[in-house]
């Protein structure tokens, strides 16, 4: 391999060059349609002694939570036909699907939300008063946080599943939360994603935030893939000439029609008949 071919148009550096690109586009657009420039902007409001600015910041925040849900439908819609290798438009992609899913992605973020904020405040209160509920302590308090792993898992799939496939609310939440217990590794392992680029972002250097999210979306979306396949059709999966391809053989494979099978018994019995006359014959 020479070094044209390293560095040319069609070498492994400009195909990893337009795809960091692609990472740190779907990111930006997720950043901004997505809520977390929106939920930054509240936080940098000043609201010392305003109760007025203080709602407006906290409306600010719940607006950009609810629009977590049709920014991460946008970016999974994106990034996954990046990924899978199909003719890809970042921005075109994205804005698509951002419109397409807006009013269920607001639903399904609504849920969570709700669900969340829900359990957050059982669990404080469990933690507040824990040496009132006593011994009970260790049963409750473990069940929530099984409930919040599911939660976690659930929206995890949810959003690229919108993103893939059209399918009712309640069926996708469904959908969701059986995949995630169904492929626990593949649910473990993106919440290990999930979990590094998160502490890159807040630990080491917020400025990380314009790639590794993107970097989240690139990766869940190569481990959903192969989830995603097994509940698809093979025209859904498949390229055009496999799919022409597969079709030849089922075609070859299907059995011989009523016409074809006379048409053969009568070969057949025209060989047996030629034969048997030259034996009478000798």
């Amino acid at each position: 391999m020479t070094i044209k071919d390293v560095f040319g148009a069609d070498g492994p550096f400009a195909r990893f060059g337009t795809l960091l690109f692609d990472i740190i586009y779907v990111d930006f657009l997720w950043l901004v349609l997505g809520g977390p420039m929106l939920i930054f902007f509240a936080r940098m409001l000043p609201v010392e002694g305003s109760g007025f600015l203080l709602f407006i910041v906290w409306m600010l925040i719940f607006i950009g939570v609810l629009h977590a849900g049709p920014g991460t439908t946008a970016a999974y819609a994106a990034m996954g036909k990046r990924m899978r290798g199909e003719d890809s438009y970042i921005f075109k992609d994205f804005w698509k699907s951002y419109r397409q899913n807006y009013k269920q992605g607001l639903i399904v973020s609504l849920i969570v939300l709700i669900v969340g904020a829900v359990l957050g405040e059982a669990m404080w209160m469990v933690l507040e008063y824990m040496e009132l509920i006593g011994g009970m302590f260790y049963i409750v308090f473990p069940v929530q946080c099984f409930v919040a792993a599911e939660i976690v898992m659930t929206t995890s799939y949810a959003f690229p599943l919108l993103a893939r496939f059209d399918m009712k609310t309640g069926e996708l939440l469904k959908n969701a939360a059986l995949m995630a217990n169904k492929h626990l590794p593949t649910s473990l392992l993106n919440a290990a994603i999930l979990a590094g680029c998160l502490y890159v972002v807040f630990f080491l250097n917020i400025g990380a935030a314009i790639l590794m999210f993107g970097v989240y979306f690139a990766l869940s979306s190569l481990t959903l893939e192969r989830v995603f396949r097994q509940y698809m059709e093979p025209e859904d999966v498949l390229s055009p000439e496999e799919v022409e391809a597969l079709g030849q053989t089922k075609v070859q494979l299907e059995e011989p029609s009523a016409k074809e099978k006379a048409a053969r018994d009568k070969e057949r019995q025209e060989i047996i008949d030629k034969y048997t006359r030259k034996i009478n014959k000798n």
